[in-house]
């Protein structure tokens, strides 16, 4: 099986048990007909946005749709190993924060902080690119932080994120620009 088949109209019933547990105004059924709906046919990458569509048009506002992922979290992962099987579910999420962490910087800490978590349960690093684009001095001192963490996941993002290129994600040249001013600052 293809990782984009992972994320079909069975994933999305699991995942929409998920939110209405945790979010019981949640509108379980018509969540799942229109991600049916729409993602037949499409690549990985156009999965996870119609998830994020789909969260966007069913969830409420930004802030409030993190502190229901958050109760979705569940417990920290204990290796790399299954990263991408048991956290892989976890993905949309990712994207979700990846599409709106940046556009205000009101939600910065509460972004920053989510990352932190969802990156010991699957990974954090493509959603902390927008953060590093759009704020990347204060994104650094995170980063900076996080390299120091007890956490190995938590170290890894911090490297992982501002990699020049990841799959499935746009080139990115903001953290090593910033790095190159940080250190010679420092």
């Amino acid at each position: 099986m293809l990782l984009k088949d992972y994320y079909d109209e069975q994933f999305a019933v699991r995942f929409a048990d998920r939110i209405k547990e945790a979010y019981p105004a949640f509108p379980l059924n018509q969540f799942v007909s229109d991600v049916a709906q729409s993602i037949e046919g499409k690549a990985y990458t156009q999965r996870m946005n119609v998830f994020v569509c789909a969260f966007d048009q069913y969830l409420p506002a930004y802030p409030d749709t993190l502190q229901i992922f958050s109760g979705l979290l569940g417990p920290e992962l204990e290796s790399f190993s299954v990263m991408y099987s048991d956290g892989a579910w976890l993905a949309p999420v990712g994207k979700y924060v990846e599409a709106h962490g940046a556009a205000e910087a009101k939600y910065y800490e509460q972004s920053v902080n989510f990352i932190r978590e969802l990156t010991k349960r699957y990974t954090g690093e493509f959603a902390m690119r927008p953060l590093i684009q759009a704020f990347p001095e204060r994104t650094m001192e995170v980063l900076l932080e996080w390299s120091k963490s007890d956490h190995v996941f938590v170290r890894r993002c911090a490297s992982e994120c501002m990699r020049v290129r990841l799959p499935w994600a746009k080139k990115m040249t903001a953290a090593v620009e910033q790095f190159s001013s940080y250190v010679n600052t420092r």
